[in-house]
């Protein structure tokens, strides 16, 4: 399956869909106005673990164990 492909599952899983796509793709989360942005074309081979490291990021968990938004 191909990296873009790969993100997209990745982020619908977690809630986030494309605002818009211009230069880089920009996904909003449903819940919140947080934004993540992701490249169009990666010259990366670990750009799908660097979009995943910054989904765990997004989510920062309190000391309640609650992800706070």
């Amino acid at each position: 399956m191909r990296r873009d492909k790969l993100v997209e599952n990745l982020l619908k899983i977690n809630d986030f869909e494309l605002a818009r796509n211009k230069n880089h793709n920009v996904y909003s989360h449903k819940n919140c106005t947080r934004k993540l942005v992701t490249s169009k074309t990666s010259s990366d081979s670990r750009s799908f673990k660097n979009v995943m490291k910054d989904i765990k990021n997004y989510f920062i968990i309190n000391e309640l164990g609650v992800p706070v938004l």
